[in-house]
C-alpha cells in the first residue's frame, strides 16, 4: 500500500482535540465534555501509526527498534523539558508537603507509567475537588507510549503470519484489529462499571480506541481516499455532530470511558474515514490556516498548559479570567517555541550528531530526570509536618 499523503483535516482534528482539553481544564463548566479530546487523540494516533506500519511493516526486531527510536526523537525531548521545568516550578511555588507525591509523579511521567500510578493511587481525574499534580496530564501520553510499544510488534506479526500462510494481509489485519476493538470495548464497559477509577486510566480500557483508528487505516486508501460525493459529506457531518454532542453534553459525573465513549470515538473515526472534499464539508473548515497552526503545535500545547495552570494558583492570590487568558497566551508562546526549537531542531540535531543518538538521549535524559526527581522526593518533608499554603485546585 502507498504511504498516505498529509491530511490537513487530521491536523484540524488535532486542533479540536487539544482545544477541547485545554478549554475543559480552564473552564470545565463551559465545555463539560472537553475531556473527550483525549479519546480523539487516541483514534487519530491509531489511524496514523497503523497507516505507517501498513505502508512500511516491520520485518524484524531491528525495524521495531528503529520505530521506537523515531518516537523517542519525536516525543521525548519536549516531554523531558516540560517535566524538568515543572519540577523546578514545584520547588519554587508548591508547598513542601506536596513534593514527595509530585516527585514520584514526575518519575512516573518520565518513564511513561503515569496512568498506572494514578490508577493505583485511586486518583479521580474528573473530580474537581482532587488536588492535581503538574504531571497528571502525562497519563494519556503514557497510554499512547504503551500503545506505540506494542502496536508495531502486533501488526508486524499479523502481516508476517498472513504472508507465511498465503492469506490476505488486509483481511488478517481487519480480523485482528476488529478483535482488539470488540474485546477492548467489552472490557472497558465491564471495568467502567466495576472500577471506574481504574478504568479511566487503564491502557486496556483505551486500546479499542486506537483500534478504531487502526480499522480505518486497515480498510485501505480505496475506502478513505478523498471524495466529494454526498456519502462522504454525510459521514463527515455525522462525525462532527457526534464530537460536538460529546463536548457539550458529556459530564465528569458520567461513567467513562465505557460504552458512552463510543460516541466521540466513532465520530472521530467516521470523520477520518469520510475524507470529504465536498464544498460543504466540515473538513474544509478543519483545513484553514488557524486550525493547521493549532494542530501543528497541539502536542506542545498539551504539554505546557497543564503545569502552568496547576502551579500558577500557588503564586497568585486569585486566578481571574484575564489571568487565565494570559496563561493561555504563555502556553501558546511556549508551545510554538518548543515545537520549533525542540521538536524540530533538536530532533534534527540528534539525527546529525555522531555522538548523541536516540538511545543515548533516552538513557541520559531518563537518568538526569531520575536523579533530579528522586533527590527532590527524598528531601521532601512528610505530609503531616505542615499544612499546604494552597489547595492546588484547578480554578474555574
Amino acid at each position: 500500500m502507498k504511504t498516505l499523503s498529509f491530511r490537513l483535516d487530521i491536523q484540524g482534528l488535532r486542533a479540536i482535540a487539544v482545544g477541547a482539553v485545554v478549554l475543559y481544564h480552564f473552564w470545565p463548566n463551559r465545555l463539560p465534555g472537553g475531556f473527550i479530546g483525549v479519546d480523539m487523540f487516541f483514534v487519530i494516533s491509531g489511524f496514523l501509526i497503523t497507516s505507517h506500519l501498513i505502508s512500511k511493516p516491520p520485518t524484524g526486531l531491528r525495524d521495531v527498534a528503529q520505530f521506537w527510536m523515531r518516537r523517542v526523537k519525536r516525543l521525548l525531548p519536549a516531554s523531558f523539558l516540560v517535566i524538568l521545568l515543572s519540577v523546578l516550578g514545584v520547588w519554587l511555588f508548591a508547598p513542601e508537603t506536596l513534593w514527595r507525591d509530585w516527585g514520584l509523579q514526575a518519575l512516573a511521567a518520565t518513564f511513561y507509567f503515569q496512568n498506572w500510578y494514578l490508577a493505583l493511587n485511586k486518583v479521580d481525574y474528573l473530580a474537581e475537588a482532587d488536588a492535581p499534580s503538574p504531571f497528571q496530564h502525562f497519563w494519556s501520553l503514557a497510554v499512547e507510549e504503551q500503545f506505540y510499544f506494542v502496536w508495531p510488534v502486533l501488526l508486524g506479526l499479523v502481516i508476517a503470519a498472513a504472508a507465511y500462510l498465503g492469506k490476505s494481509r488486509k483481511k488478517a489485519l481487519l480480523a485482528v484489529l476488529g478483535a482488539v476493538f470488540f474485546l477492548g470495548l467489552g472490557y472497558s464497559i465491564y471495568a467502567t462499571w466495576s472500577n471506574s477509577g481504574l478504568a479511566y486510566f487503564s491502557t486496556f480500557t483505551r486500546v479499542w480506541e486506537f483500534a478504531a483508528g487502526g480499522l480505518v487505516a486497515a480498510l485501505g486508501a480505496s475506502v478513505y481516499k478523498a471524495k466529494s460525493d454526498t456519502t462522504s459529506l454525510v459521514e463527515a457531518w455525522a462525525g462532527i455532530v457526534a464530537i460536538g454532542f460529546s463536548l457539550l453534553f458529556f459530564t465528569g459525573e458520567m461513567p467513562f470511558p465505557g460504552y458512552i465513549a463510543l460516541i466521540p470515538v466513532l465520530g472521530t473515526a467516521l470523520l477520518i474515514l469520510s475524507h470529504s472534499t465536498h464544498r460543504h464539508s466540515p473538513n474544509r473548515l478543519l483545513s484553514v490556516r488557524p486550525m493547521q497552526f493549532i494542530g501543528d503545535n497541539s502536542y506542545a500545547i498539551y504539554l505546557w498548559h497543564w503545569p502552568l495552570m496547576v502551579l500558577l494558583p500557588f503564586a497568585l492570590e486569585n486566578f481571574y479570567w484575564y489571568q487565565k487568558i494570559g496563561v493561555l497566551a504563555l502556553t501558546l508562546l511556549l508551545a510554538v517555541s518548543t515545537q520549533k526549537l525542540v521538536e524540530v531542531r533538536f530532533r534534527k540535531f540528534i539525527d546529525a550528531s555522531p555522538k548523541l543518538s536516540a538511545p543515548r538521549f533516552l538513557l541520559a535524559g531518563s537518568l538526569v530526570l531520575t536523579l533530579i526527581a528522586g533527590g527532590f522526593t527524598s528531601t521532601a518533608k512528610p505530609s503531616w509536618t505542615a499544612a499546604p499554603t494552597s489547595t492546588g485546585r484547578l480554578p474555574k
